[in-house]
Order: structure tokens, then sequence, then C-alpha cells
């Protein structure tokens, strides 16, 4: 099988969380919802992260997928109802969300974009799993 350059770096490199969420939404950006949905299930992406213990970015991925099929109308796979019931054990934040919270010795941006995560289309994809992310629309 021939990978993707972009697939492979996401596989297989060692990124931080914040990297690796730029990454997977250039893809989409790059790639469009049915490119993108495409690739994901062929190279079984979501559950090449989740058995390299790489939780939070397999359940990225995989409300991702979740969100874009939501919007396009297109029933979610079924192959991720089981890892549909996990959630972080610590709420997931973006870098940028901390590091202005540990600038202004607060917790407000947090609590900001926590509360515009689960008012978002797309955040409520993410965070009833402890992952807050606004949106992923490129």
């Amino acid at each position: 099988m021939t990978y993707d350059l972009r697939v492979r770096r996401i596989l297989k490199a060692q990124l931080s969380y914040d990297e690796f969420r730029s990454e997977i939404c250039h893809m989409h950006k790059t790639d469009g919802n049915i490119l993108f949905l495409t690739k994901v299930l062929k190279y079984n992406m979501v559950n090449k992260l989740w058995q390299k213990k790489k939780y939070a970015y397999a359940l990225y991925v995989l409300y991702m997928v979740d969100y874009i099929s939501w919007k396009n109308k297109v029933p979610f796979y079924s192959g991720f109802n089981e890892l549909r019931s996990y959630k972080l054990k610590n709420t997931l934040y973006p870098a940028e969300v901390i590091m202005l919270d540990k600038i202004n010795k607060s917790n407000r941006n947090k609590r900001n974009a926590y509360e515009e995560c689960k008012n978002s289309e797309c955040g409520k994809f993410f965070i009833r799993h402890n992952i807050v992310e606004i949106s992923i629309d490129p």
C-alpha cells in the first residue's frame, strides 16, 4: 500500500498534540470532505493511532470523521462504534488556550474555550469526549 505523505507523517512522526491537530486539519482542508474521509478509512488511521496508544489523537480523528459525516448527511462509520464510548480522563485544550491562561494566571481562557466548544456545531462532537475544538472547517 502506498501511503499519502501527509498520512505517513501523521501516523509515523512524533508530533505534539497541536502539531498533530494542525497536520490533520491541513489534510482536511487540502483534500476536502470526501477524500479526507476516504483516506482516514482506507489507511485505518483511527485504529492505528489507538493501537499506538495515541488515544487523544485517535479520538480527535474519529470526531472529525463523525462531524464531517453528520454535516454531509453521511451515515457514521459503524467500525468506530466501540471507540465512541471512550472519553479522555482530562479535558484536552489547544496549547494557545493553556499558554494564555499561564500568562494571565487564570483559567478564564479555558472556561471560555470550553463554553464556546459546547455551543459550537462542531465542538459538540468533541466536547462530550473531553476534547476542546471549536471548528475544523477549512
